[in-house]
């Protein structure tokens, strides 16, 4: 992916991210890939961090090359392991999860969560965009658990793969419980597309869903 998603885009301008009250502001995003969406953060000053189980990404190379003009770091990790301290004892006023979160396993999706919502500064934002069970993929392929399959099928590019599908009151209920209640003004908007992969149909269903925690 060359440009960043149109909703990480939305969010980041709906909510005056541009003009940050805090110095030197900080972003943590969770499968970053080569950091399109974190473009959007470093053409406004803020000090980005991204995350993802790839090690050769072009956001490492390009960070190395000194082609960021903000601080940047850059981790090779696991999501279903726990996260190092270095992450955790640190302090973002945003925590991205675009379209990463529902590929884990259920306890490692809420232990994620709940460990960068304790790292969220108050009055930071915490961004998802979670799988919902109306999407193309639900259903097709071996059940694990109360809400996952495995898929079998090969037109996404995701055969073998695990993936979790909610209902929206379980993804915001699943919020409540992490954050204690004390993430507000939630904004939660569904997203529906579809698109041609391997010359099928794919019918995408989302949940984009973004909070603050509260001060």
């Amino acid at each position: 992916m060359k440009y960043p998603e149109l909703s990480v885009v939305r969010f980041f301008f709906k909510n005056s991210l541009f003009s940050h009250p805090t110095p030197n502001p900080r972003v943590i995003e969770f499968g970053c890939g080569s950091g399109h969406n974190l473009r959007v953060f470093e053409d406004h000053g803020w000090e980005c961090h991204g995350v993802d189980l790839t090690e050769n990404q072009d956001f490492q190379k390009d960070a190395v090359r000194g082609d960021w003009n903000v601080k940047t770091h850059f981790w090779s990790l696991d999501l279903n392991n726990p996260l190092p301290n270095e992450i955790i004892t640190s302090h973002y006023d945003v925590v991205l999860f675009p379209s990463v979160t529902y590929y884990l396993h259920p306890a490692a999706r809420l232990a994620l969560l709940e460990s960068m919502f304790k790292s969220l500064k108050p009055g930071g934002f915490m961004f998802l965009i979670e799988r919902l069970d109306s999407d193309y993929r639900y259903g097709k392929g071996v059940r694990t658990g109360s809400n996952g399959f495995r898929l079998d099928i090969a037109e996404t590019g995701e055969f073998g793969m695990t993936i979790q599908f909610f209902r929206k009151d379980e993804i915001l209920s699943a919020l409540s419980e992490i954050s204690n209640s004390k993430l507000s003004e939630i904004v939660t908007l569904e997203y529906s597309y579809e698109n041609l992969q391997s010359d099928k149909i794919v019918r995408n269903s989302e949940l984009v869903v973004w909070g603050k925690k509260t001060i």
